[in-house]
């Protein structure tokens, strides 16, 4: 950018260093370093005005709702590859990074996708994690959640034909998921849920339903929600590294020999979970 105005401004294109060797002459004003992309949408959407206004329109439905924080909510989603790792640091012998034979780390390269709904609550609380498989037929197998205990693991389990959350799975999740786990400590007080206008979350019957249940709704401002939405740094970032190193953990046991597979997922997911989803980090954002 900085070349771009030089070049305005003496009608010519400076040399390929020039913007280096500028930096290097004001240095005491100027630095440079690389950053990460970020889409234009999202860039233009990047507003403190808006998002000033648009928490000043929540703080005052909250107040005409009288909506107390313990009734305060907050969901997303994410996805997981099953048997995909993130970044591992490794020890390892000089000479194989010389001779280019340090490949990196084994992972079984299986790219189905399980999707998580997550749910926090404003008092540092959260929701069982609700998990859609992918499964053509629409019926969850048994052999995917051997591992899973009603009496230890509070879960809610769907499925879908490419594991995504559609209006039926939404409405589903709202009436035997949501409304389950927090009408009791709302009793007959409003709740305010918070999502992120995903399609599935903002049909007429979803949105109808939590009128008549006492569940205002609210949705983050369009491109928004690497600022506004807590759950993704706080909360999910570590949920995947928890989960990825669980998921190493188990490809190392078995040697490489056993491949990651939805029967797999749960017991590498579930711990993760726990150890993410704490007070601590839900009331860190």
């Amino acid at each position: 950018m900085v070349t771009t105005w030089a070049q305005d401004l003496c009608g010519e294109e400076p040399g390929k260093n020039w913007s280096q060797a500028f930096k290097a002459r004001h240095e005491d004003i100027f630095d440079s370093r690389y950053l990460n992309t970020l889409d234009l949408a999202r860039h233009k959407a990047d507003s403190q005005a808006s998002y000033r206004q648009y928490f000043a329109i929540l703080k005052r439905k909250m107040d005409q709702y009288d909506i107390q924080p313990h009734n305060c909510y907050n969901m997303d989603e994410k996805g997981f590859l099953i048997g995909h790792l993130q970044k591992s640091k490794r020890i390892f012998p000089k000479a194989l990074m010389k001779k280019q034979k340090l490949l990196g780390t084994s992972q079984d390269g299986s790219r189905e996708w399980i999707t998580l709904l997550a749910t926090i609550c404003a008092d540092g609380s959260s929701l069982p994690p609700a998990l859609i498989y992918k499964a053509v037929s629409g019926d969850l197998q048994d052999s995917w959640l051997q591992d899973y205990d009603p009496e230890e693991h509070p879960c809610w389990f769907a499925s879908s034909p490419n594991s995504w959350t559609s209006d039926e799975l939404g409405l589903s999740w709202l009436q035997s998921l949501f409304n389950k786990e927090t009408l009791d400590k709302a009793k007959r007080d409003w709740r305010l849920l918070i999502l992120d206008g995903h399609g599935s979350h903002c049909t007429l019957k979803f949105l109808e339903w939590c009128q008549s249940n006492r569940i205002l709704v609210a949705i983050f401002p369009p491109h928004s929600t690497h600022r506004l939405q807590p759950l993704d740094v706080s909360l999910f970032r570590p949920l995947a590294s928890y989960y990825s190193q669980s998921l190493d953990r188990h490809t190392r046991l078995s040697l490489g020999l056993v491949n990651g597979s939805k029967r797999d997922f749960f017991k590498n997911f579930y711990p993760a979970f726990n150890k993410t989803f704490t007070k601590a980090n839900v009331r860190s954002r």
